[in-house]
């Protein structure tokens, strides 16, 4: 994979391209109950298929996952692109803020803007999709803030419980 950005700064937060030395952190967030109840994907993450999803996603060139730091460097979620397709200039959006006690503080507006430049300046994608589940009120006032545009309604089964979640599509030009 050709070498890109590592670090895209911002005001309040950089994000910092993520490796294979954030394994616990990402573990850490990603298991919590904070952050997996806003997921469909719901089975806990294991160092091993974390690290499989780093040597097929991220190191092929199909997803691009930064760390979200504060100034002082402490790490407090992670955003990225994934199914990033080339050919239609398109990428799925995700984000989880990992510390509860960060969430609502504009950390997460502030990467959304900063990936979206990034897709578009340095990647030259076009558009971005991304789903969420229809009662994270948050995340739907960010991406509305943001320009995303509701594009359907989908009712699709947790993984593993297979209970069925109301997940709204959304995608915004670039």
């Amino acid at each position: 994979m050709e070498s890109r950005t590592d670090i895209i700064e911002g005001k309040k937060i950089d994000l910092r391209r993520m490796t294979v030395d954030d394994t616990a952190n990402i573990l850490k967030w990603r298991n919590s109950p904070f952050v997996t109840s806003h997921f469909i994907y719901r089975l806990p993450l294991t160092k091993e298929g974390h690290l499989k999803w780093i040597r097929e996603k991220v190191d092929k060139g199909s997803t691009e996952q930064f760390i979200i730091e504060l100034k002082d460097k402490t790490g407090i979620g992670s955003v990225y692109l994934q199914r990033i397709d080339n050919d239609r200039k398109s990428a799925e959006f995700g984000i989880f803020i990992g510390d509860e006690s960060r969430s609502g503080k504009g950390y997460g507006d502030e990467a959304l803007k900063l990936i979206l430049s990034y897709a578009k300046d340095e990647l030259g994608l076009h558009m971005i999709e991304l789903k969420v589940l229809s009662d994270n009120e948050g995340a739907l006032k960010l991406y509305e803030r943001n320009g995303f545009e509701k594009t359907d309604d989908l009712v699709m089964p947790s993984v593993p419980e297979g209970i069925p979640l109301d997940v709204i599509k959304m995608e915004k030009v670039l």
